[in-house]
């Protein structure tokens, strides 16, 4: 898909993959060519007045948008991480505070997980969503058996820990480039094809929220069973 910048004047055809920092430099070069050029005295006074006045508005809005301190994909990718990560140091402290013996524990109800599996389970969430889909790594996944992985707390914690550490370079792949690869099995969901990076990134804030909250409700039930 085609989006036309400063449309009326002069006229730039940028790619939808082109990132939004590269249409704002389009459209500000392109502003200040148009008052360069209506500046001209070989045009007509009145298109010239009209002009000018055109390109001087849009080159104001171009020079603000485009500031290096309004850097928007940055804001995404900070707050994506500060949300995620937030949810993650949660969920390591709670199976920390269980224990080995009652992180590993299923509650006596149907459908439950045990707050290890919870855990196992959302680290490789990230790993799909971020590391397979968006940074093209093709980390394997056998979805099933995460909601019945057991072991060692600390050892997940070290999962988790990795996890968290990969998760910026990912994240900035998805504000930056996008998603690379649309072909990765292992997920129920068929966005995987068409969601764009943004989805991903609300994809993952939600569900690391979503388990949490799951695993919260996990670890009171086991407290007082």
């Amino acid at each position: 898909m085609s989006i036309v910048i400063n449309k009326g004047l002069t006229t730039t055809t940028c790619q939808g993959t082109e990132s939004r920092s590269k249409k704002l430099r389009t459209l500000w070069v392109n502003c200040l060519l148009d008052l360069l050029r209506w500046s001209d005295p070989g045009v007509r006074s009145g298109d010239a007045r009209r002009r000018r006045y055109q390109s001087v508005w849009l080159f104001r809005v171009a020079l603000v948008t485009a500031s290096p301190h309004d850097d928007a994909e940055g804001r995404v990718a900070e707050a994506t991480l500060a949300i995620t990560g937030s949810s993650l140091s949660s969920m390591t402290e709670i199976v920390r505070d269980l224990g080995d013996e009652l992180a590993n524990t299923r509650p006596d109800l149907p459908g439950a997980n045990s707050p290890y599996a919870i855990v196992f389970h959302c680290v490789a969430v990230i790993e799909y969503w971020a590391g397979s889909a968006i940074a093209g790594l093709k980390i394997p996944r056998d979805r099933a058996a995460e909601f019945t992985a057991t072991g060692r707390v600390d050892d997940l914690i070290t999962r988790v820990d990795d996890v968290r550490a990969r998760l910026p370079g990912w994240v900035e792949v998805a504000v930056r480039e996008g998603i690379r690869d649309r072909t990765v099995m292992g997920s129920t969901r068929p966005e995987v094809a068409t969601a764009t990076a943004e989805w991903v990134l609300a994809h993952l804030v939600r569900e690391l929220a979503q388990h949490l909250g799951q695993l919260e409700l996990t670890r009171d039930v086991l407290r007082q069973a």
